[in-house]
């Protein structure tokens, strides 16, 4: 039996950590009871009640003093390490101390698994501490995206590189989510890539099967589901195309800035059982591949497990997404202009009458949760 901690201090389990780390647990869970999982979490309630794995920290009322009282706003402008990272570095003497408190009476150190989620970054910061306190025991970083050279964050300082490179080094095992991040961590960091593991953002296949026998399709109707950024992931041409036609018509859902749009509307973030049932009614889904850099990818999953047509907007590379997106035919390619947008949109009419039959249990979590226990007890091959 193994004591296996996840680390991850935010409470918002709606974000792709925080999905990953609901889906891996459960699905852990149901394949190894054996084992103890615990997700070492705060809460933003003065009474919380828990539930299993997630075990709100012991000290949850001084994070809330410091929450109400403006003090991560206040020091994430005095403090430069707070602004390039984040401000949960105040509270990390709370995380130690309630690990510490956790582990005192447990004497084989050697059976204890700390998976470190890597978002915060500023959890980079815990694994020299883990590495002192517990040298025994097996620390994993669990990465979305890096922290030096993202291409969100436009952060290439050296401060940033000289925390993940000190993190990376004293971890037992990495896990990624693509071949781009391994290939980067390998060559900026040098780190051996046999203790590098890729495992990719995973799927609710099961909610989207039961989905397709109750969810009626909608004609002529899109929806994208994330964010976007301006120099990153730019949705303008898209917004253009859309408004120079008048047959689609393009729902958005998440917290982007929302704009008055012809054939465009704009709608929150939603829980994923919520969006689910509501991308299923859509006759398209689209995804906009990043322009550039090192960063996940792995909403293409969710919607290639939805089996329907995919307008794939695509960056200035041919990234590991497109390459694995181009494996299967519902999905139309194009550049990120505006000729090319209108073109693609054209072709969708000739998909209509294919039905889309594919095997996507490799995308689900219970495949990523059987590769995770691989890690914890030996390695993956």
């Amino acid at each position: 039996m193994k004591n296996i901690f996840f680390i991850h201090p935010i409470t918002k389990k709606t974000n792709p950590r925080g999905i990953r780390l609901t889906n891996i647990n459960t699905n852990l869970r149901q394949i190894a009871p054996e084992n103890n999982y615990t997700i070492l979490c705060f809460s933003n309630n003065v009474i919380s009640q828990a539930d299993q794995p997630f075990q709100v920290n012991k000290f949850n009322l001084i994070f809330l003093l410091f929450k109400y009282i403006g003090f991560f706003k206040l020091g994430g402008k005095l403090n430069k390490l707070s602004r390039i990272l984040d401000p949960f570095i105040f509270i990390h003497f709370l995380i130690k101390m309630d690990i510490k408190l956790r582990l005192r009476k447990k004497n084989k150190i050697k059976e204890v698994v700390f998976v470190v989620m890597i978002s915060p970054f500023s959890n980079y910061l815990l694994v020299p501490w883990l590495k002192k306190k517990y040298p025994d025991s097996k620390i994993i970083c669990d990465i979305g995206d890096p922290l030096y050279k993202n291409s969100a964050r436009w952060n290439d300082d050296e401060i940033s590189r000289g925390i993940e490179f000190k993190a990376l080094k004293l971890s037992t095992n990495l896990i990624v989510t693509n071949e781009l991040t391994k290939a980067h961590f390998t060559s900026e960091f040098n780190i051996n890539s046999s203790l590098i593991h890729i495992i990719p953002q995973g799927v609710n296949t099961e909610l989207i099967e039961s989905l397709s026998q109750k969810c009626m399709t909608e004609r002529k109707s899109m929806a994208y589901a994330g964010r976007f950024y301006n120099k990153l992931r730019s949705p303008d041409y898209l917004f253009t195309a859309l408004s120079n036609q008048n047959e689609y018509k393009l729902d958005i859902y998440g917290n982007n800035e929302v704009k008055k749009i012809k054939n465009v509307s704009f709608y929150n973030s939603l829980e994923q059982t919520e969006l689910f049932k509501l991308l299923y009614q859509y006759e398209v889904l689209v995804f906009i591949d990043n322009k550039s850099g090192v960063q996940t990818s792995g909403k293409i999953f969710e919607l290639l497990a939805f089996k329907k047509i995919i307008l794939f907007i695509k960056g200035d590379e041919e990234t590991a997404t497109y390459q694995m997106a181009s494996k299967f035919r519902n999905v139309i390619f194009c550049e990120n202009n505006l000729n090319a947008i209108l073109e693609a949109i054209s072709k969708i009419e000739s998909l209509n009458n294919f039905h889309f039959n594919y095997d996507c249990q490799n995308f689900s979590w219970r495949t990523r949760a059987e590769n995770y226990l691989k890690l914890f007890y030996n390695g993956i091959n």
